[in-house]
């Protein structure tokens, strides 16, 4: 215990020595090594300092308490780290995106949106597959016969006066059909060939850049083109995401719900996205956007000042989710969704002023509609607020330099702080032992703490040849070892659900938390009911199987994926698999006695440790990802399951403290440490048989 100390002494004093990167790769290195050779002998200690210090119905607790200190420790370090120590990785894509496809980059995109010799439709949406200012509606003249007229797209499905409509006329040069004038109303697009028009008493009225549009609550409403196998209209098609802006103004209305634009139905299952307003779901004052796609649904609601103009813009792909932006700053977002279940037929005609489903009308004025098939970064979103509203403008560059520069610095000092800490904790430990730790206490505890075991190198070959060993072994390097590669890469795993490095460090955090409870929870259990481990190994087995399955179908997404199951089924499966480990050690530490604790436990750390580097060796294969993770872990699980059940548990020193076997282990025990099951019943009947 003293040479491990002493080796997490000058191991974290390493550590100190300097942040120059041309020699933090050796000192970091050379301190990590030693406390990674420090590692086994206080992972491995816990068995023996029970077996010499406590009694026989206090053991196991005691290994418990030892052994899930060290997951203490393992539960604190997912929060000290992001606690401590700002996520500059992070802070900086928050700053700066990737490149958003081949061929365009954000610096090109940023210098278009904010060049003002361009006009708006060859900077800001140079890029859109959609523009509408609404600076100016085009009346025009129509003929339309009246056969036809009944079915054509500018006649709604009820019957609402359009005071454009003339009279009929009877058509003299063609056939004898009768023709009526109708004055169409158009809304020009920009950007595309869609046809849109106006419909009803709109007004145009002054906006946010030049003119905008008024629909008056009552019959007026604007529809601005058909969007049939097209993202917009069905967002499964958003290969790249989708991204829609626009400048609202909203009165009140004699109505609860009033539905201002959209390609979506007003019921949950029609595709497409949706802006409306509902008093009987939510606050005064809000509005609310929908995405949905075929399987899933995206919705959020944000404060929106009424009578007031507000640049909202949204931005969504099916990875991220739907974020929402006011005024350039981002107001809400819904990056996981729910699963829903598609109406048909549906529609895709995206409606200004009403939803395309129903004839109920919204009082507000629109202003710079667009529309982009791709997501936007908040950057983007940032720069194109301010470019519309007139606000100045800042060097993104030159900003992004000076914060990238600040945060590496602050980040060296806060990791530097922690390193410091850490050292500060080691070097009272090491004094502690340095000053007392006594090897045994004044009188054995038990009959078999009395017993001397076989010295080091007979009980390692021993152990080599014991298959009880090996059966243990496996099963709890397996379990344990793979949990611990799959808990330390949880931050990644995660990250493809969106969900945050610091979430995930308290999701890990809960999950230890829940292992250290039910660790002590179930050694407590079996010191009170003396030889029952293997019967709670197995139920803790089947638990964790069911866990971790439920885990990997949510995310997955083959079963309703919400955070709260998310949480649980991770939180519970730590719950189990934590749990097992004192009782490994116990049992494991019977079924081999007389071969010394330490001995038994050093080689079970050192089997838990090789799995642990095998499963983060795989993570390191190009284009592995991360789904195989989680039924790695399931699969480590369940298939333990059959191997305990047919395992034949021993309490050989259990059996010497309850006085049902002799102090020294006969010739008989030492052999049968070292011998399959077969041959121990062979033994057993050449016995009774003499």
């Amino acid at each position: 215990m003293l040479v491990s100390t002493a080796f997490m002494f000058v191991g974290t004093g390493l550590r100190c020595v300097t942040t120059d990167p041309k020699y933090a790769i050796w000192s970091m290195g050379g301190g990590q090594l030693l406390n990674g050779l420090a590692g086994p002998v206080t992972q491995a200690g816990p068995p023996l300092l029970s077996a010499y210090w406590f009694p026989s119905h206090q053991r196991t607790t005691a290994t418990a308490v030892a052994a899930l200190c060290g997951s203490l420790g393992v539960a604190m370090s997912f929060l000290i780290g992001p606690g401590f120590i700002k996520d500059v990785k992070t802070e900086l894509d928050a700053l700066l995106p990737k490149p958003l496809n081949q061929t365009a980059n954000i610096s090109l995109l940023l210098e278009k949106y904010t060049d003002s010799s361009l006009p708006l439709e060859d900077s800001v949406y140079f890029d859109a597959q959609h523009y509408w200012s609404l600076d100016e509606l085009n009346i025009t003249l129509e003929d339309i016969p009246v056969v036809s007229a009944r079915n054509s797209p500018y006649f709604p499905s009820t019957s609402i006066p359009f005071p454009q409509l003339s009279h009929p006329k009877r058509n003299r040069r063609s056939s004898p059909s009768f023709w009526r004038t109708e004055v169409m109303t158009e809304v020009k697009d920009a950007k595309s060939t869609e046809k849109g028009l106006a419909f009803g008493r709109v007004e145009i009225v002054p906006g946010i850049v030049n003119e905008s549009v008024l629909t008056n609550g009552q019959d007026a409403w604007l529809k601005l083109g058909h969007f049939t196998n097209k993202c917009l209209g069905e967002p499964k098609l958003c290969k790249d995401g989708l991204t829609v802006s626009f400048w609202i103004k909203y009165h009140e209305s004699d109505s609860q719900i009033q539905y201002f634009m959209g390609t979506s139905g007003t019921e949950q299952g029609y595709r497409g996205f949706l802006v409306y307003q509902d008093f009987t779901r939510d606050v005064e004052d809000h509005l609310t956007i929908k995405v949905e796609n075929s399987t899933l649904l995206w919705e959020r609601s944000f404060y929106v000042p009424r009578d007031t103009w507000v640049h909202v813009m949204f931005t969504w792909d099916s990875t991220a989710g739907l974020s929402i932006f006011t005024n350039g700053i981002l107001a809400g977002k819904d990056n996981v969704g729910k699963t829903t279940n598609p109406l048909s037929p549906y529609f895709t005609t995206l409606t200004v002023g009403r939803p395309n489903d129903k004839f109920v009308f919204s009082n507000a004025s629109f202003d710079e509609v667009a529309v982009w098939y791709r997501k936007f970064h908040p950057l983007e979103i940032e720069t194109i607020h301010n470019r519309l509203n007139g606000n100045e403008i800042r060097d993104e560059w030159e900003f992004y330099r000076k914060a990238k520069v600040e945060l590496i610095k602050e980040g060296e000092s806060q990791i530097m702080a922690l390193l410091y800490i850490q050292f500060g904790v080691v070097t009272i430990l090491f004094l502690a032992v340095v000053i007392y730790f006594p090897d045994k206490p004044p009188r054995p505890p038990s009959h078999s703490a009395k017993i001397k075991r076989e010295d080091f190198s007979a009980g390692v070959k021993q152990i080599f040849r014991n298959p009880h060993f090996w059966t243990l072994g496996l099963v709890y390097g397996v379990t344990t070892g793979v949990y611990s590669g799959w808990g330390a890469s949880l931050a990644v795993n995660l990250e493809t659900f969106n969900i945050s490095q610091k979430n995930a460090g308290w999701l890990g955090f809960y999950a230890t938390i829940a292992g250290i409870g039910a660790g002590l929870i179930l050694a407590r259990c079996a010191d009170l009911f003396g030889g029952r481990m293997k019967a709670l190994l197995v139920f803790l087995f089947f638990g964790s199987s069911g866990c971790f399955l439920w885990f990997s179908l949510l995310c997955l997404r083959m079963i309703p994926f919400d955070n709260n199951s998310l949480y649980k089924s991770s939180i519970l499966g730590g719950f189990f698999v934590s749990g097992t480990i004192p009782l490994f050690y116990e049992l494991t530490v019977e079924t081999t006695y007389p071969i010394a604790e330490g001995v038994t436990t050093g080689l079970l750390t050192l089997i838990n440790n090789a799995f642990t580097v095998i499963f983060l060796l795989i993570l390191t294969i190009p284009g592995v990802g991360t789904v195989w993770m989680n039924w790695c872990m399931f699969g480590a699980c369940a298939g333990c399951i059959p191997i305990m059940l047919s395992f034949r548990e021993k309490y050989r020193r259990l059996d010497i403290d309850k006085g049902t076997k002799s102090d020294e282990p006969t010739k008989k025990e030492s052999l049968e440490s070292s011998v399959p099951d077969g041959a121990n019943n062979r033994l057993d009947k050449k016995e009774s048989e003499l």
